[in-house]
């Protein structure tokens, strides 16, 4: 299982490909991941978790 926080920070696009290729086969292999990310990967089967309704909210002090 592979946790990733924003995997793509930092990468060009070539390097994205790339780093899509390596989540693919981990995959495809049985692998799982889990990875948290602003910007779209081309993930064929993957799912996404919209976390908008578990934002915190505003606490009165």
């Amino acid at each position: 299982m592979w946790l990733l926080d924003e995997p793509t920070l930092g990468l060009d696009v070539a390097s994205v490909a790339r780093l899509e290729g390596r989540i693919a086969r981990h995959r495809a292999a049985g692998g799982l991941v889990m990875l948290a990310t602003h910007v779209p990967l081309a993930l064929d089967g993957a799912r996404g978790l919209a976390l908008q309704e578990y934002a915190a909210e505003e606490l009165p002090l």
